[in-house]
């Protein structure tokens, strides 16, 4: 990052959207004397715990350790920011930003606010409606098929992710259906859901 960045430039700021960027991001902000600005968009931690929690035991160990890791991050990116957004109040609560001497604001999401949080419910009703096991792996795209957005790579992935295991699925959300559908190939077409 350092060795990218022109750090004789003047920065107005730099914007990082996870706690890990924030901490990674922090000594180019001082280096630069530019304000950090955290984009809080999830609970990466909890979200990690989840997981560990429905997985086997040797990996439910490691995703618990990743989970203490992503606290730690949590915990720097408050400190280490000047400022932050956060996707809904819960969120910031979450975080407990409100408590430091710090400007931040709350920018809401499209998704209602008690469904952006991870749930473990909602995770269970969602996955039940689409027909996907507890068990199903799943990868979602959320895009055009632009090259800067990377579809032909994105293609290639969830093909080969979906061939690896029949326990696959993918959710590709869409304007370009009619594209998408002909990329796919016919062997897992079944296990991808296109929506526009």
């Amino acid at each position: 990052l350092l060795y990218s960045m022109n750090l004789s430039s003047r920065y107005e700021f730099i914007h990082a959207r996870t706690e890990y960027a924030v901490v990674i991001s922090a000594l180019a902000s001082r280096l630069c004397r530019a304000p950090l600005v955290w984009d809080c968009r999830g609970d990466t931690a909890s979200e990690i715990a989840y997981k560990a929690g429905a997985s086997e035991r040797a990996r439910g160990f490691l995703l618990g350790i990743k989970a203490m890791r992503a606290r730690v991050h949590t915990f720097l990116a408050r400190r280490m920011s000047d400022s932050a957004l956060f996707v809904s109040d819960e969120l910031e609560k979450r975080v407990d930003y409100a408590t430091l001497d710090k400007p931040y604001d709350v920018i809401p999401c499209l998704a209602a606010e008690e469904k952006f949080q991870f749930s473990a419910e909602h995770r269970t009703v969602a996955r039940k409606d689409l027909g996907y096991k507890s068990d199903d792996e799943i990868i979602i795209y959320s895009g055009s098929n632009d090259v800067w957005q990377c579809s032909s790579e994105t293609i290639e992935l969830v093909n080969g992710y979906l061939r690896d295991k029949q326990s696959r699925r993918a959710i590709i959300l869409t304007s370009d259906c009619v594209y998408f559908r002909s990329a796919i190939a016919p062997e897992i077409a079944d296990r991808v859901l296109i929506t526009c």
